[in-house]
C-alpha cells in the first residue's frame, strides 16, 4: 500500500460500531457493565449534559519537541510533576456507599509501560475482536493496567503498515479510564473520546513503540457502585448506581508501550 493512499483515507461514520465495542471490553474488564450516562448526569454533568470533558479543559499540550508549554529538565526530558497536597472528599449519591471518602493527590503521575501479564498496546476491536488485521472502518489498541485502561483508534490501514507517520497521519482517537493510586477499580474517571493529536504533549512511534504523554486536569470522579438500596437504579436497571466526586486534580501520563503486530 502506498504512503498516498494511506494519506487519503476516507474515515467512516464508525463511532456508534467502536462505543460499542468498547462498552464491550468494559463490561469484560470490570463487573457486568459501564454506569451509565444518565446516572453520571444525575450528580453531575456538565452545561451540554455529558461528561466533564477533559479535552476542554486542557490547558497544556501539543504534539512536538518545540512545544514550549511542556515541563522539560535541563537534559531536555520531560520533568516528573509533584504533589502538593492530598485533597479528601465524600462523595455525593443515592446510597450509603456514596460517603465513602476518596483521598487524592492534587497531582497525578503515572508511568505507563507493560502491565503484570507482559502486555503493552494489544489489538482489540468491536465486540471484543482481537485481531491485528484491520476491521472494516478502524483498527484499534487497548491497554489494561492498573493505574489506566487506555484505547487508542486508528484508520484500518495502519493495520500491517507501521510507522511513526502513519501513527500520526492515521490516528483517530483516544479514549480511557484514569484509577487513583490505594483505591480499587471502582473509583475511576473516564476522559472524554478526542481526536486531536493536540491533547499529547508528545506522541511518537518508533522500534515497534508507541510513546508519549498525556498532561490534562481532570474535575470529576466516580464510584460505581453495585447495592441491593432500592435507590441504587440506573436507567431501570436495579442494583447498579453511582457516587459522583469533584476534586481537581492534575494528571500526567506518561507511556512507553509495545505495539502488538
Amino acid at each position: 500500500m502506498s504512503q498516498q493512499s494511506l494519506k487519503t483515507t476516507v474515515r467512516r461514520s464508525h463511532h456508534f460500531r467502536i462505543f460499542a465495542g468498547y462498552a464491550g471490553i468494559w463490561a469484560i474488564l470490570y463487573l457486568s457493565g459501564i454506569v451509565l450516562t444518565s446516572a453520571l448526569c444525575a450528580l453531575g454533568c456538565d452545561d451540554t449534559g455529558g461528561i466533564d470533558s477533559d479535552a476542554s479543559q486542557k490547558e497544556k499540550g501539543g504534539v512536538g519537541p518545540d512545544n514550549e508549554d511542556t515541563d522539560t529538565g535541563t537534559d531536555g526530558q520531560s520533568t516528573v510533576p509533584v504533589a502538593t497536597e492530598t485533597i479528601c472528599q465524600k462523595g455525593s449519591g443515592p446510597v450509603a456507599e456514596c460517603q465513602t471518602e476518596l483521598c487524592i493527590d492534587d497531582v497525578i503521575h503515572i508511568s505507563v509501560t507493560e502491565n503484570a501479564a507482559g502486555e503493552g498496546l494489544m489489538c482489540t476491536g468491536w465486540a471484543g475482536s482481537e485481531t491485528c488485521t484491520g476491521n472494516d472502518d478502524y483498527q484499534a489498541f487497548a491497554y489494561d493496567g492498573d493505574d489506566v485502561f487506555l484505547v487508542f483508534s486508528f484508520a484500518p490501514e495502519i493495520a500491517g503498515n507501521y510507522s511513526e507517520e502513519n501513527f500520526r497521519d492515521l490516528f483517530d482517537h483516544v479514549w480511557l479510564n484514569i484509577y487513583f493510586p490505594g483505591y480499587d477499580k471502582r473509583f475511576y474517571h473516564q476522559v472524554s473520546t478526542t481526536s486531536d493529536l493536540n491533547y499529547f504533549d508528545s506522541f511518537k512511534y518508533s522500534e515497534g513503540r508507541l510513546k508519549g504523554r498525556i498532561d490534562t486536569t481532570i474535575n470529576a470522579q466516580l464510584q460505581s457502585v453495585q447495592s441491593s438500596d432500592e435507590n441504587c437504579i440506573s436507567d431501570d436497571i436495579m442494583g447498579k448506581c453511582a457516587c459522583g466526586y469533584n476534586i481537581p486534580v492534575r494528571v500526567v501520563i506518561d507511556f512507553d508501550l509495545a505495539v502488538e503486530s
